[in-house]
């Protein structure tokens, strides 16, 4: 009974999808050690029939030619099909999300329909990733409060992480676009300076006011000149004096 009722236990942990980490079991607020793994069909748990209504002290019956499975403790009877969404509590029908199966030549059943129709209060914590189960009403409401709570101080630290996560995305969104923006007027300033170097500064020379020629010397041939610029003596139609410009 004790080894079955360990089973049970180990087989209703599956509550939530199997992963690589372990799932913990509590029952009436005391870890029980898993000793058997549940299996995972259509995102549903699946566990071994007989383990979980013999470790409750019910009485299993299997009839191979409608493959039904009938289990009685108290004044309850409950019937599950092989491969049927519908199973029967005292004659009442209950629709399931995924039915009984056939795995690896076990039966395999529901383990929150199997839990609750024995009369077991079951809670999943996601965080924790723990099953608690309690067979006393006045603890299960007492650990469903304390769950709600501990759920919500989770969910608004949750909120808070998530918050400062979008604050810190904001603020390197900002730092990275104040950063494209300096790169590209540092850019457009590099090419700028780059257009200024390129174009040759307008050159002194010196002329007279009637004169044909222009000097870079403002004493060539001993004469009088005030200063100009090329462009100036370009426009003017003057050509270099053969003497001082080379």
């Amino acid at each position: 009974m004790k080894k079955y009722f360990s089973l049970f236990l180990a087989a209703v942990c599956a509550l939530g999808p199997i992963s690589a980490s372990a799932v913990g079991v509590n029952m009436n607020n005391t870890p029980v050690v898993m000793d058997a793994e549940p299996a995972v069909v259509n995102g549903r748990t699946l566990v071994p029939m007989r383990p979980i209504f013999e470790g409750l002290g019910a009485e299993v019956e299997w009839d191979g030619a409608t493959k039904g499975i009938t289990v009685s403790r108290g004044d309850k009877t409950i019937s599950l099909y092989l491969n049927d969404t519908v199973a029967y509590i005292n004659g009442e029908s209950h629709q399931l999300d995924t039915p009984a199966v056939l795995i690896n030549g076990r039966t395999m059943v529901p383990a929150r329909f199997v839990a609750e129709s024995l009369d077991c209060f079951v809670f999943w914590e996601p965080y924790e990733k723990c099953v608690s189960i309690f067979t006393d009403a006045e603890q299960a409401a007492a650990y469903d409060a304390k769950l709600q709570q501990m759920q919500a101080v989770r969910k608004a630290e949750a909120e808070r992480i998530a918050a400062q996560k979008a604050e810190a995305e904001r603020i390197a969104a900002e730092k990275a676009e104040a950063e494209r923006i300096a790169a590209q007027k540092a850019e457009a300033e590099q090419a700028r300076q780059g257009q200024a170097k390129a174009v040759p500064k307008s050159r002194t020379v010196y002329i007279t006011r009637t004169g044909k020629r222009y000097h870079y010397n403002n004493s060539c041939n001993g004469g009088t000149y005030y200063a100009s610029t090329m462009e100036d003596a370009l426009q003017r139609g003057l050509t270099p004096c053969h003497k001082c410009v080379q």
